[in-house]
């Protein structure tokens, strides 16, 4: 049985989680209807491909794409995006909650900078590092990375075999 604290942390990742989720389906439809932007057109997938290809492997390459994309991606920029954070927040220093806020915001921007949608990306950052600062556990943010990542290549393979994109 899990400790009350464990509980817990699991409630603020699954919040995330769902959080990610809704965003997601939120920022396809509002591009489609407010903002005219079709993101499954071919010039945005043909962006979003040439900056991630891992996203477009097979269901062969899965194995691969587990090693890059929820692995190797996934551990190195939570360690530079919000591993500042989490140490601060675990340190003994005054006003740690706000400078690991601040953290958050400034390097979640520089992050959200390294991928193709900055808005999106930068909602979820605040989001994960929200759940790290919450749970003073590093872990937690990996967790929601990793579970967004695998969530957006599954989105991928399914529009892939209904034919929506190629």
């Amino acid at each position: 049985m899990l400790k009350r604290s464990q509980k817990i942390k699991w409630k603020y990742i699954l919040t995330a989680l769902g959080i990610n989720l809704s965003a997601i389906l939120i920022f396809f439809w509002a591009a489609y209807v407010f903002w005219d932007i079709n993101p499954l057109s071919i010039e945005n997938i043909a962006a979003f491909r040439t900056r991630n290809a891992p996203y477009f492997y097979t269901l062969n390459q899965l194995p691969t794409f587990i090693v890059y994309a929820l692995f190797r991606e996934v551990l190195f920029e939570e360690a530079w995006a919000r591993g500042p954070a989490w140490l601060l927040i675990n340190s003994k220093i005054k006003h740690r909650t706000k400078l690991s806020y601040a953290a958050i915001v400034i390097l979640g921007a520089i992050w959200a900078k390294t991928h193709v949608l900055f808005w999106p990306v930068f909602a979820v950052g605040i989001i994960w590092g929200t759940v790290l600062i919450k749970t003073k556990s590093l872990w937690s943010a990996i967790v929601c990375h990793a579970s967004a990542n695998l969530f957006l290549y599954i989105c991928i393979k399914f529009l892939q075999y209904f034919q929506f994109i190629y």
